[in-house]
Parts: structure tokens; sequence; C-alpha cells
């Protein structure tokens, strides 16, 4: 049911975005926590569409193969992010943002099973134009989300997914 009425706010959240607004992709590298207890390397891509001020943004990291802690030797985790972003300094070369959404997490535990979860992020960072149609950002995004992870044995118990993380790209609008 929370699949569901994530696919369906974000379908309308991408449609009320007007066909004359602009947007960008970007892709970037990442590092921070997958989990309390874990940290990791990820690469990611978002699609943005907006205007100059407010962009609504979908976002997806991969965080692949981390090392789980005590509870488990493999997972992957794969944030997917829907959310707003306030712009700041139009005319600027260095323009700051901050942006918050929802998050949704696919997570793959090779020893057990995990519930994928929804939960929330908040993001800052800042964007440096390299043209007019070009430049990088470096942000921080912080996630918060927990899952009911169950063992062979039929154990349970939840586990926080998330934390801060940093990130460096580079964007192109359209």
């Amino acid at each position: 049911m929370r699949k569901s009425v994530l696919v369906l706010v974000g379908c309308l959240v991408l449609c009320a975005a007007p066909a004359w607004a602009g947007g960008a992709f970007s892709l970037f590298g990442t590092y921070g926590e997958v989990t309390e207890s874990s940290r990791a390397f990820g690469a990611g891509a978002r699609l943005s569409l907006g205007g100059q001020s407010v962009m609504v943004d979908l976002t997806g990291t991969w965080f692949p193969g981390v090392s789980a802690g005590a509870f488990d030797d493999d997972m992957q985790v794969i944030p997917f992010d829907l959310g707003l972003r306030l712009l700041f300094a139009p005319g600027s070369q260095l323009r700051p943002y901050i942006g918050a959404g929802v998050t949704y997490m696919l997570i793959n535990l090779s020893e057990r099973d995990a519930e994928d979860t929804t939960g929330y992020y908040l993001m800052a960072g800042f964007n440096i134009k390299a043209g007019d149609q070009k430049g990088f950002f470096v942000e921080a995004v912080y996630r918060d989300a927990e899952s009911d992870i169950a063992d062979l044995e039929g154990s349970e118990f939840e586990e926080n997914f998330g934390g801060i993380v940093g990130s460096v790209g580079f964007f192109w609008k359209f």
C-alpha cells in the first residue's frame, strides 16, 4: 500500500510541474551513512523539473555491497527520493539551495529478509555554474527510515536506515 501511495504522489508531483518549465539532469558520487553502523560509497542520478527558484527532484542512489555490521555480511540499499528544492541567488555563479521530501528505500540483504521502507530526507547544498547549461554541485543529505528485518529463524527486529551523506556531481540544464 505504501508503495502505491508513493508512486501516486510522485506521478502527481511530476505532472504538476508546468510543461514550459526547465529542468536538469545530474550525475553524482556519494559517501556516507547507510545504517547507523555502516558507511559506503555510492553513485546516483537526479531528474529535476521546475523554474529558477523551485525544483521538483526525483533522485536514485545506489550503495552496492555494503558491510552491514553485526547483523548481515552483504547489503545493497537503493534510496529513491522525491521532493522539492528551493534555490537562492538566481543570478549568481554560486547558488545555495535547501530541499526536503520523501524517500523510499529498496533493501537487499544476503542472509535476511528486509521490508522496503519509506521515510524522509533533508538536503542542503550549492550549485556552481560552469557555463550556461552545465555546472557542478556539492550537497549534504540526511535520510531517515526504519525497516523490519527477519532472519531465517523467524526472529525480527527494526533497523534504522539512512544518515548523513555527502554528494559531489555535475548537472546539465535543459
